[in-house]
């Protein structure tokens, strides 16, 4: 195991990030980005955070150099994650794993069928629906599986890479940042309206 050099010149950054997930542990959702050179230390940062924050739920979605020609691939690692399917396992081991998921969480019933789609489990059951509706619903159950696992530990969805991202797992994480920010914006409206009576 490769030993890591000290964490020097970052503290700044990583007070930021520690800041906005004690803000979020508060129920007030954060987005933030990380952007600068290769090399400059992006990984190691989220490695030293998510190390100073030992009881948040990490969900890491990478993007690769040839991904933009792979939707959801970013996303299908967020549902591995969630559902504890390993990667490289087999279709069937997938399906059990991710079907347990279903099984104990309040997930629609059919979601399993979508999450397995995403994974490249195919059910052909889908096959009658257009792209779009496709689209929809894959969104809809993947919101509902990140939903679930924030109510069991407050959650950070990382994407490393987005450069290279695909463009639905661009639209799943622009809707998903929408609406944090639109929920905080909500919460904010209520505590104004509570500060002055209304």
């Amino acid at each position: 195991m490769r030993t890591l050099a000290p964490f020097v010149g970052r503290a700044h950054e990583l007070g930021l990030l520690v800041n906005l997930a004690m803000r979020a542990r508060d129920g007030r959702g954060q987005v933030a980005g990380i952007v600068g050179e290769p090399g400059i230390g992006k990984s190691r940062l989220l490695l030293e955070f998510t190390s100073a924050m030992p009881d948040l739920t990490i969900l890491e979605g990478r993007c690769v150099s040839y991904g933009s020609l792979v939707p959801y691939l970013p996303l299908a690692d967020l549902v591995r994650s969630c559902c504890s399917v390993k990667e490289g396992c087999t279709a069937e081991d997938a399906c059990r794993a991710v079907r347990a998921t279903v099984a104990t969480t309040d997930l629609p019933s059919d979601a399993d069928t979508w999450l397995l789609r995403l994974l490249g489990v195919v059910d052909t059951a889908a096959g009658a629906l257009s792209p779009e509706a496709i689209k929809a619903r894959t969104f809809d159950v993947l919101r509902a599986l990140l939903l679930h696992a924030s109510t069991l530990r407050p959650l950070v969805v990382v994407a490393e890479d987005v450069h290279w991202i695909d463009r639905t797992s661009e639209e799943f994480l622009t809707m998903l940042v929408e609406r944090v920010v639109a929920a905080a914006g909500a919460v904010l409206k209520k505590l104004l309206e509570n500060a002055s009576g209304g």
